[in-house]
C-alpha cells in the first residue's frame, strides 16, 4: 500500500512509478457513474500523480481541488492534465497539504474523492473529518482494503495485522459508514487490473533496485507485500464505497 506521506527512501522507490496505490481508470469511472448528481466542486484527497483526478477532469465540469503531501506528484499531475485533450473541468487547483489538516472551508464541496488513501488517517477519522468539508447531502467516494474471507490464511493475517491493524471486513466498514452519518449509495471491489497496474510495475522496480539500494529492509517489506498479494489475493482486496452525507454532526 502506498503511503501518502513519503519518506525519502520510499519516494526514491515510487517516484518513477505511475500509480502509488491500487486503482484503474475503469474503476474510477464506474464509481463516478454512481454519483447521483453533477458535482460543481470536487476535492480529490491523496491524489498522487492524479490518475483519478484525470478521470474526474474528463467526465465532470467541476472545479477540482487535488490534494497530496508530495509536491512532485502534484507537479506530474498538472503536466499530465495540461496535455489531456478531453479535459472538461472548469479549473484544477493543486494543494500540497496534510490530509489530516486541510486548510479548506467547511461545506465547500459537492464531492470528495479519495482512492487508496483514507487508511493513512484511519477510515473512521476520515469519515468524521471529511464530512465537515461536504455540503449537506454531499457525496464521499473512497476505497479501502478489506477482508473478503472470514478465515484468511495465517500468513496473510500476520502480514496485515502488522501493516494495517485496522483492516476490517465490508460489514464493519458499512456499519461505520452508517454510524458516522452517511447513507450507502453503492460499493464494489476493485478489478484485477487495478492491482496489476500497481503491483507489476512495483515488482519490476524492486528487481532493478535489489543490488544497489541502501534500504534493503524497505525493499524486503515491499517484496513481502507483493508475495502476500500474489499468494492470497481474493482473501482481501480494495472495496470502493460511494456514500452520501445525511447531516452534519
Amino acid at each position: 500500500m502506498a503511503e501518502q506521506q513519503f519518506p525519502a527512501d520510499m519516494l526514491a522507490i515510487f517516484k518513477p512509478l505511475d500509480r502509488w496505490g491500487p486503482g484503474s481508470d475503469t474503476d474510477t469511472l464506474e464509481a463516478l457513474r454512481h454519483v447521483p448528481y453533477e458535482p460543481k466542486t470536487i476535492l480529490d484527497i491523496g491524489c498522487g500523480k492524479g490518475f483519478s483526478t484525470s478521470v474526474l477532469a474528463a467526465y465532470t465540469t467541476a472545479h477540482i481541488t487535488a490534494v497530496d503531501s508530495e509536491s512532485s506528484a502534484l507537479d506530474e499531475m498538472m503536466r499530465r492534465i495540461a496535455t489531456q485533450e478531453n479535459c472538461r473541468a472548469a479549473s484544477l487547483t493543486p494543494l500540497c497539504a496534510d490530509m489530516e489538516a486541510l486548510p479548506l472551508e467547511n461545506s465547500a464541496f459537492d464531492l470528495i474523492w479519495s482512492e487508496s488513501a483514507a487508511y493513512n488517517m484511519g477510515v473512521e477519522n476520515a469519515l468524521r473529518e471529511w464530512k465537515k468539508l461536504l455540503r449537506p447531502d454531499g457525496i464521499l467516494v473512497f476505497s479501502d482494503l478489506v477482508w473478503f474471507s472470514h478465515t484468511p490464511s495465517k500468513d496473510a493475517s500476520r502480514f496485515w495485522e502488522k501493516q494495517y491493524p485496522d483492516l476490517s471486513n465490508i460489514a464493519t466498514r458499512l456499519q461505520q459508514i452508517k454510524e458516522h452519518g452517511y447513507e450507502l449509495v453503492h460499493h464494489f471491489a476493485l478489478s484485477q487490473k487495478a492491482w496489476d497496474d500497481y503491483y507489476l510495475p512495483l515488482k519490476q522496480r524492486i528487481a532493478v533496485l535489489q543490488n544497489d539500494f541502501a534500504n534493503t529492509a524497505l525493499l524486503d517489506a515491499l517484496a513481502e507485500e507483493i508475495d502476500i498479494y500474489e499468494r492470497y489475493f481474493g482473501e482481501f482486496g480494495y472495496q470502493l464505497f460511494v456514500v452520501r452525507a445525511q447531516c452534519h454532526n
